[in-house]
C-alpha cells in the first residue's frame, strides 16, 4: 500500500511540475519590453509607462530546487515508505503478542511459562543486534533487510503453527532474530 502511495503522490507532482512547465513556457513567450526611456543629453526620464522599476523582483520563483534535489527527496520518501510496512509489522507482532499471552498460555497450558513468550522474542532481539549491524557493514543494507525479513517471516509462521508451548517459544526467539535485524538495518539506512 505504502508502494502505490508513494507512486501516486509521484505521478501528481510530476504533473504539477509539467504544468508548471507549460505555464513558465506561456510566461516566457508573452515576456514584456523593457519600458523606453525618453532621453536628452545623459539625462533619463522615467519611463513612459510611469512604473518605477524596470524589472520587477522575481527572485521567489528563481529560487526552485535543483532537478538533482527533487529526486533525491523522494527518494527518501519512497525509502521511508518502504521501510514502513516491514517495521510496522514488527511492532505490531509485539504488542500483539504481548497483550495476548495469558491467552497463548492457557490455550497451551503452560500458565506458568506465560511470561517467556514475551522474553524469548526480546532476548534473541538484544542478542542479535550487533550481528545484523555487521551483517549490514559486510554484505550491505538490502542483504540484511532481506535475511532479517526471511528469519521475521519463519519465526512468525512456527508461532502460528505452534503444536505446543516449546515450539511457541521456538518460533517467538527466531522472530526475535528477525526483530534484530529489521531494527538495527532501518536506523543504518535512516542514519545514512
Amino acid at each position: 500500500m505504502a508502494v502505490f502511495l508513494a507512486r501516486f503522490i509521484h505521478k501528481k507532482l510530476k504533473a504539477r511540475r509539467q504544468a508548471q512547465a507549460r505555464a513558465a513556457q506561456d510566461i516566457d513567450s508573452d515576456a514584456p519590453t523593457l519600458p523606453s526611456y525618453e532621453t536628452t543629453g545623459n539625462v533619463s526620464h522615467i519611463p513612459k509607462n510611469g512604473t518605477d522599476t524596470i524589472c520587477p523582483d522575481n527572485t521567489a520563483d528563481q529560487q526552485q530546487p535543483s532537478p538533482a534535489a527533487r529526486s533525491t527527496f523522494w527518494f527518501k520518501v519512497r525509502l521511508m515508505c518502504a521501510l514502513l510496512l516491514p517495521v510496522f509489522l514488527e511492532t505490531l507482532d509485539y504488542t500483539v503478542v504481548a497483550t495476548a499471552q495469558p491467552h497463548i498460555a492457557s490455550v497451551f497450558n503452560a500458565l506458568s511459562l506465560q511470561s517467556y513468550i514475551g522474553t524469548a522474542y526480546l532476548l534473541s532481539s538484544t542478542v542479535f543486534l550487533p550481528l545484523f549491524a555487521s551483517v549490514a557493514d559486510v554484505f550491505g543494507r538490502y542483504p540484511g533487510l532481506q535475511i532479517s525479513l526471511f528469519f521475521f517471516l519463519i519465526g512468525s509462521a512456527i508461532s502460528t503453527g505452534a503444536i505446543n508451548i516449546t515450539m511457541m517459544l521456538l518460533g517467538r526467539g527466531i522472530a526475535g532474530v528477525g526483530a534484530a535485524g529489521l531494527l538495527t538495518v532501518r536506523f543504518k539506512i535512516d542514519c545514512q
